[in-house]
């Protein structure tokens, strides 16, 4: 007879640590003092539950957040993120919270809330839609635009019919005007938002990298005014001087590019993006090509009486 009820005392104790075990790993077994919710959802990366209840009628939510095996000194963060399963390039949504309490109870805390939605849609945080559109900009003016505008002056170099000989300057600076109104733009939008993080500091070699962008496209502007005529003797000069910033603009635009697609984690246009640049690297190779025949052929890659740098000073 001891015998027996030792054994039921032990599978008594038994079925209530295999109760405990289950109700970890699954939501819908939590039991909570006084409340009680409808629907519960186990977040599996946080190793956590979040259970809540939503009244239509006064458009607010009661949610309870439980997590297990916490420890002091800790923090979490709950975003929205489309398009990856990591915290970078997350978004967030804003509203009113109530009734905020919590509860530290034998390594589980559980956070009590609620949630007053002003209208039926949550929208996103207008910050998330500057970050994209501070992103599409810049990608498109430094990352593109830039580099296109560089292809287009090897144009010059095709025997091209005197009516068209103006054509690869006029594009070329036209190209390169647009990418620089659109970079102060994005730069812009990339300063407001530097201001408005508190995460700053994580990024501070991208917002570097974007400022000396700015400074050097202005340079090259001014410089334009600035330029010397043909047959002036610091003409050779100014030509250094256009080449290395030029150049020096695009590197800088293109790496401050990858460093914007590392944060945001948006692994397909960053495989877009190499593809546009691997396509107007051989453009640009195949003009080269075309540059070396014709003055290795006709001594000159521009049709008769018809000089580029003419071109150049006449545009």
């Amino acid at each position: 007879m001891a015998y027996s009820n030792n054994l039921l005392l032990f599978c008594f104790f038994f079925s209530l640590c295999f109760l405990s075990s289950y109700a970890r790993t699954n939501c819908s077994d939590f039991h909570f003092h006084g409340k009680s919710y409808n629907s519960c959802s186990h977040l599996h990366t946080l190793n956590s539950f979040i259970h809540w209840n939503y009244d239509m009628t006064s458009r607010t939510v009661d949610i309870a957040f439980s997590k297990s095996e916490s420890q002091h000194g800790r923090w979490l963060a709950w975003a929205i993120n489309p398009t990856s399963t990591g915290m970078t390039g997350s978004q967030y949504i804003a509203f009113t919270v109530h009734n905020v309490s919590a509860q530290y109870i034998n390594g589980q805390v559980i956070i009590f809330a609620r949630f007053e939605m002003s209208s039926p849609n949550v929208k996103l945080n207008s910050r998330s839609k500057i970050k994209i559109v501070h992103g599409v900009i810049n990608a498109v003016s430094w990352g593109m635009m830039m580099p296109l505008g560089v292809v287009l002056a090897r144009l010059r170099y095709l025997p091209l019919q005197e009516y068209y000989s103006a054509l690869w300057f006029n594009l070329h600076i036209y190209c390169q005007s647009i990418a620089y109104f659109l970079g102060i733009a994005g730069g812009g939008l990339g300063f407001y938002l530097g201001r408005q993080s508190s995460s700053v500091k994580q990024h501070s070699c991208h917002r570097y990298i974007g400022a000396a962008l700015l400074m050097l496209a202005t340079f090259q502007v001014l410089a334009h005014r600035l330029r010397p005529s043909k047959e002036h003797k610091y003409r050779v000069y100014w030509n250094i001087y256009h080449w290395c910033t030029g150049y020096g603009t695009i590197i800088m635009g293109i790496l401050n590019c990858f460093k914007g697609f590392q944060m945001t984690d948006v692994g397909i246009w960053k495989n877009a993006y190499i593809a546009f640049l691997a396509s107007l690297s051989f453009v640009a190779v195949v003009l080269e090509v075309c540059r070396c025949y014709l003055t290795a052929n006709k001594g000159t890659a521009t049709p008769e009486g018809v000089s580029a740098n003419s071109i150049e000073d006449k545009a």
